[in-house]
């Protein structure tokens, strides 16, 4: 995951697929009934994503913890 900010300064979380594990290495996917939510201690995303074009024309799928 790349982390960036959105325009309020919260932390937002770039989904990416690697060959090797990478960034929130203690955080937790689990299926809770059609959603898949993304846990981290106390903080989760309560399963949502964002579809997001970044300033470089470049699609990503986002999420984050301050909702």
């Amino acid at each position: 995951m790349n982390d960036t900010q959105d325009m309020h300064g919260s932390p937002l979380f770039r989904l990416t697929l690697a060959s090797q594990r990478d960034g929130l290495l203690d955080a937790v996917w689990q299926w809770r009934g059609e959603f898949l939510y993304l846990d981290d201690g106390q903080k989760s995303n309560k399963g949502l994503y964002y579809k997001c074009v970044s300033r470089t024309r470049e699609e990503g799928i986002y999420t984050s913890f301050d909702m």
